[in-house]
């Protein structure tokens, strides 16, 4: 999978690797909560993204829906934060 093409469609609104409902429930969830869950397992997340970069698109939207929620969360809101940060370096056009 290539993370770039995955972020480019992403900046379009079509989110490769989550389901519509993936993404409403990792904004659900309570900041806090949902860092006090992920905390300490970092080597779990690493292994995911590791992981979902062997992927094809559509192999790794089955995995990340597979993974332990808070796990799937965090990957969805730091997927997010990278989007942001791309659509915040482009250009206004009006």
């Amino acid at each position: 999978m290539d993370p770039e093409r995955v972020l480019d469609v992403g900046e379009r609104g079509i989110h490769l690797l989550f389901e519509t409902r993936m993404i409403t429930e990792a904004f659900g969830q309570d900041a806090d909560r949902l860092r006090a869950a992920v905390d300490g397992r970092l080597p779990e997340l690493q292994a995911a993204l590791r992981r979902l970069s062997e992927l094809d698109p559509l192999d790794a939207r089955s995995f990340v829906a597979e993974l332990e929620a808070p796990l799937r969360h965090i990957l969805i809101l730091l997927y997010f934060d990278l989007l942001d940060g791309r659509l915040r370096k482009k250009p206004v056009l009006h």
